[in-house]
């Protein structure tokens, strides 16, 4: 390979995959920790010398990191995983190291026809059928990187057939959300433990978006009184342990950004008022507590 390449002097070099190359230095396998590790410093070192770009591509564990020690990870400049669920057509790319720039960014992809394009506008790529066609539902604006997704929540709470209450969940974080409903039966006195809660992200997204908390609450509350809202319900807030309702970065780009996606009803705490312009102001109903939220929801 590296004869070819400094004979050749491709424009870019992709390895797939690390695991299957190996060197005559060492009597070891393809694979083996020794062989991924001075594979991977003479590709470096070709990279370094003749400025040409290496893909490297490794196999993944089935949790979903670099298979093996840390090794590969450590050596390499940039790691970028490539995600997406095998039901649902896009992809999300995310660094998780870089040293020549930030990791705070998504790129988001479609896979068509001709292979991956790119999403332009991600804003409502995840909501199936846009706004119009998902009347009295609750929606919450995340961020994942540097951009923001309006995401649909829905809920099923429904009365316990065993002993024990069932807890699911699609996109959400199944911790946080057995946080929030311990948090509801505590702060609002609601027999939650009687009660099956199903948590769904519709799209496929996976979020870790702290801001969705008050969206996620609002559909649990909205399932657990069976009751439907007149209007869509645009909710961004993290909720505390207290059942105080706390500020989350960005938070006014999100509300801007609602506002101009047309939403009417928008929640937020009360603690970001001050970050919120003057003339967004009226335009969003903001809120001190859980208590008070769910005197609204009911």
């Amino acid at each position: 390979i590296i004869n070819t390449a400094q004979k050749e002097k491709p424009s870019l070099i992709i390895i797939d995959s690390i695991q299957t190359i190996y060197s005559g230095q060492i009597a070891n396998e393809p694979g083996n920790i020794s062989q991924i590790r001075l594979c991977t410093n003479k590709l470096l070192e070709l990279s370094n010398l003749s400025h040409i770009p290496i893909i490297i591509i490794g196999h993944l564990t089935k949790d979903g990191s670099v298979a093996g020690p840390k090794t590969l990870e450590h050596l390499v400049d940039v790691v970028l995983y490539l995600e997406g669920d095998p039901h649902y057509g896009y992809r999300t790319l995310r660094a998780s190291k870089n040293r020549f720039g930030s990791t705070n960014t998504m790129g988001l992809f479609e896979m068509t026809g001709n292979g991956l394009t790119e999403i332009k506008d991600p804003t409502l790529f995840f909501l199936e059928d846009g706004l119009e066609n998902n009347q009295n539902t609750i929606f919450s604006l995340v961020t994942e990187g540097q951009r923001s997704f309006v995401v649909e929540i829905q809920a099923l709470v429904s009365k316990t057939a065993f002993g024990y209450p069932q807890r699911k969940s699609l996109g959400f974080d199944i911790n946080r959300l057995h946080m929030n409903i311990a948090i509801l039966n505590k702060r609002l006195s609601l027999p939650l433990d009687t009660q099956d809660i199903y948590l769904n992200i519709t799209g496929g997204l996976k979020i870790k978006d702290m801001g969705a908390d008050l969206a996620v609450v609002a559909a649990i509350l909205n399932s657990f009184y069976n009751k439907s809202q007149a209007e869509n319900i645009l909710a961004i807030g993290e909720i505390g342990l207290n059942g105080e309702i706390r500020a989350v970065p960005f938070i006014n780009d999100k509300v801007k950004t609602a506002i101009n996606l047309g939403f009417k009803n928008i929640y937020i705490p009360y603690s970001a008022k001050s970050a919120i312009n003057k003339q967004l102001i009226n335009k969003i109903k903001l809120i001190k507590s859980l208590s008070e939220f769910n005197e609204i929801l009911k």
